[in-house]
């Protein structure tokens, strides 16, 4: 699996653990230049809202007509969603905005 460029130095230096994981309060470093990035909240939480929508849509089926395949479907959505966040949400730089970081 191939690492993620960082937006400050075009390196390959993020790895998708440290993608996956970071957010502005736990942004990853770039191992090259030092620059703090993180997942872009904005369009990260789109994504988390989206999925959220579709599992419950599962969830509410099942409490109509309970299925073990229904869970198998929603855990099948959060592992699709979680992959399509983690190529398709870009890095951005963490930058100091005023007295705190934006």
């Amino acid at each position: 699996m191939r690492n993620f460029r960082c937006p400050s130095c075009e390196e390959e230096t993020i790895t998708p653990w440290k993608k996956w994981r970071s957010s502005s309060f736990s942004p990853s470093v770039c191992s090259r230049c030092g620059t703090k990035v993180y997942a872009s909240a904005r369009q990260s939480s789109a994504w988390r809202s989206f999925e959220a929508l579709l599992v419950t849509l599962v969830v509410v089926r099942g409490l109509i007509g309970f299925s073990w395949w229904l869970v198998v479907i929603a855990l099948a959505i959060v592992i699709v969603m979680e992959t399509l966040r983690l190529y398709l949400v870009p890095l951005v730089r963490l930058e100091r905005v005023g007295g705190g970081f934006a």
